[in-house]
Formats: C-alpha cells, sequence, structure tokens
C-alpha cells in the first residue's frame, strides 16, 4: 500500500521541482507549531504546490514524510494509511483534497488522538471545511490562503524581489514607494494584467489557457465541490451557473436578490431549496 503512495510521491515532487518560487503563505504556515494543520482555499490558489514544497524542504529521510490525495487512496481508510505510515516511523502525512473523503473529520480526529504524527491537510472547499471546524477546532490550526497579491505577481512575472508592505507603510511613504517601483517597471500595464488575469497562479503554466482553464475551475466548483455538500438537483445547478454569468456581467451593486431571481426564472421557494 504504501509503496504505490511513495511511488506517486517521487513523481509528484519531480513534476513539481521546477517550481521555486514559494507563495506568501509557506514562511507562515511552515513556522506553526501545531501537529496538525489545515490550508483552505479555492481551486487553484497553490495548496498542492505548498504541500509538496513543504515536504521538499523538511530535512528529514524520504521515508519519514508522505504525500496523499484523499480523491485516489486505495480501498482504505485515512487512519489506516496513516497508522501503517506511523508503524514506519513516519514523522510528517499531507493530505490533499481532504475535503473529497467522506467524513474526514472523524478520521483526522482519531489520527490526531492516536497516532504520533504532524498532518497538514487541504481542501478546496471551504464550505465543507467551514462545516467540520467545530469537530476539528480543539485539534487543527486553520490556516485560509487566497491568490496571489499584486507583489506575489509581479515577482513571478518578472522574476524580481519586492518588499512586503503594510497599510501603514503605504500610506505613508506611497510617493517614495511608487517611484521606486516605476524605476524598475511598467506598473499600469502590470496591473492591468494582473486585474484580467493574474490572481490564480496557474496563469503562469499556460498563459493562453488561462481564461478556459478559470472556466473549467468555475464549473467544478459548481458541478461537483457544492453538490458534495448540499444535495442539489440538475437543474438548480444550471441556475447557479446563470447566478455566477449575471453576477460577473454586473459592475459592483448592491444585489437585489428578487431581481436576480427573476433573472434566473427562480422564486422564493426555490431560493429556499437551494440554501435549505
Amino acid at each position: 500500500m504504501l509503496e504505490h503512495l511513495f511511488s506517486y510521491q517521487r513523481k509528484l515532487f519531480r513534476k513539481y521541482s521546477s517550481i521555486t518560487y514559494r507563495r506568501y503563505f509557506f514562511n507562515v504556515i511552515a513556522s506553526l507549531k501545531s501537529i496538525m494543520i489545515g490550508i483552505v482555499g479555492a481551486r487553484g490558489v497553490g495548496k498542492t504546490t505548498f504541500l509538496v514544497q513543504y515536504l521538499d524542504s523538511i530535512d528529514i529521510p524520504p521515508s519519514k514524510k508522505l504525500y496523499v490525495t484523499a480523491d485516489t487512496i486505495p480501498a482504505v481508510s485515512l487512519f489506516e494509511i496513516a497508522e501503517e505510515f506511523a508503524k514506519r516511523e513516519g514523522k510528517v502525512l499531507a493530505i490533499d483534497e481532504i475535503h473529497k473523503y467522506p467524513d474526514f473529520e472523524i478520521e483526522l480526529k482519531k489520527i490526531y488522538d492516536i497516532l504520533d504524527l504532524k498532518v497538514l491537510f487541504s481542501g478546496s472547499s471551504a464550505l465543507k471545511i467551514d462545516n467540520s471546524k467545530a469537530d476539528l477546532s480543539r485539534r487543527a490550526v486553520i490556516v485560509n490562503v487566497r491568490g496571489l497579491s499584486f507583489r506575489e505577481f509581479l515577482e513571478i512575472r518578472d522574476d524580481i524581489k519586492l518588499p512586503v508592505l503594510s497599510l501603514d507603510d503605504i500610506i505613508k511613504n506611497h510617493t517614495d514607494i511608487a517611484y521606486e517601483l516605476l524605476d524598475k517597471i511598467s506598473l499600469k500595464n502590470r496591473f492591468d494584467e494582473y486585474v484580467q488575469k493574474g490572481y490564480y497562479p496557474f496563469y503562469f503554466e499556460d498563459q493562453d489557457m488561462y481564461l478556459l482553464k478559470l472556466k473549467e475551475t468555475v464549473n467544478t466548483v459548481i458541478e461537483v465541490d457544492i453538490p458534495s455538500i448540499f444535495p442539489l438537483e440538475f437543474t438548480t445547478v444550471s441556475k447557479l451557473k446563470k447566478l455566477v454569468y449575471l453576477i460577473c456581467e454586473s459592475y459592483p451593486y448592491t444585489p437585489n436578490m428578487k431581481e436576480l431571481l427573476n433573472k434566473m426564472g427562480m422564486n422564493k421557494a426555490d431560493y429556499k431549496n437551494l440554501y435549505r
């Protein structure tokens, strides 16, 4: 069982070996002393990359750290995998896509209570993790991560290093900061590019395919993630897609639910069923 997982891990490490940039949350999470840490964020913000980079950075033998993804594990429980790994003197277990595993909070509690392992787990479905926070609150530190900041986008885009600035720094020294940045890059052009396509790191994997991949990500959230938490009919899923489209084509405004429901062909009863 573990041999197969270690083989998959070696292939994954090779695949991600060319990614050297570390997101803003790498050092934040790496510095935490908790033995169970959850990383929650939207699909595509770099959670898998972080887990691989984190495991690779730990100065322990490869046999003592293990990456598994919850949607492709063998026909055994997460606890059984963790138990077998602990018996082999494993130290750090990273579980990706945890929200795809049924009753994952029960498995994580057993691992925490019984085994001597440090566990990191990630979930793309914030709703499902949030619904389980009450069960995990005494055991796990939950870290919510976001997409690329403009600073991170510039660092990756132009292969430069920029200082982390607080809001107070920007308010007090914005003129000097702007002059220094303008000496290095064209901020206007870069900001326009960032606003249109720069939130998700996968933009740099294939810029021409970014919008298609973004569309696929949104569809996966609506078609897979949300129905995995709330039992929805196919027609409701279709209406959710229409809702996303209506919001995206609108300028920033305060949503009028009655108007949105009319445009979606829904009534108040449909709305209540959706959020039951």
